[in-house]
């Protein structure tokens, strides 16, 4: 009797424990399910933010283009000292322009090709992209409309 017992506080003892194992593999289960339930919500947020700030940033740039053509034709019309200088800044506000198309080039392959590790830091670093990317564009835009301005004297 008393190895009766003894088996049956054994067996009660060993289904607790596999009870307590079986339970921690099923919360570390759970949190691995969670943790890539966010990093897919992270990448449907980020991949949708990004194909609206993208084709809004290549409208810019193109309406940009536009209004490089435009001043071309106004420079030509200009005085030869002036146009000389003018077509130095149009060159260079050209050649930033081109760079922002190549930057939001390399930005958006990075998408397509899945290279960015969809994270709580992705977030954040996608904001600095936009928030940089939208200074420097601000930037030639204002260098466009001062052009002008700036060579009038």
């Amino acid at each position: 009797m008393p190895i009766l017992f003894l088996m049956v506080g054994m067996l009660i003892t060993s289904c607790g424990e596999k009870t307590k194992k079986q339970s921690r593999e099923d919360q570390r289960d759970e949190l691995v399910t969670d943790i890539n339930n966010d990093r897919e919500d992270i990448k449907r947020t980020l991949n949708q933010e990004w194909e609206e700030f993208k084709a809004a940033s290549e409208q810019t740039l193109q309406n940009t283009e536009k209004e490089i053509e435009s001043l071309r034709e106004r420079i030509a019309k200009s005085n030869e000292k002036q146009r000389e200088k003018l077509n130095e800044e149009i060159e260079k506000l050209e050649q930033k322009n081109q760079e922002l198309r190549g930057r939001l080039a390399t930005r958006s392959d990075k998408f397509k090709e899945n290279l960015i590790d969809f994270n709580e830091k992705a977030k954040e670093d996608q904001k600095a992209f936009q928030r940089e990317f939208k200074r420097d564009m601000d930037n030639i835009g204002n260098a466009i409309k001062d052009l002008f301005k700036d060579n009038a004297n």
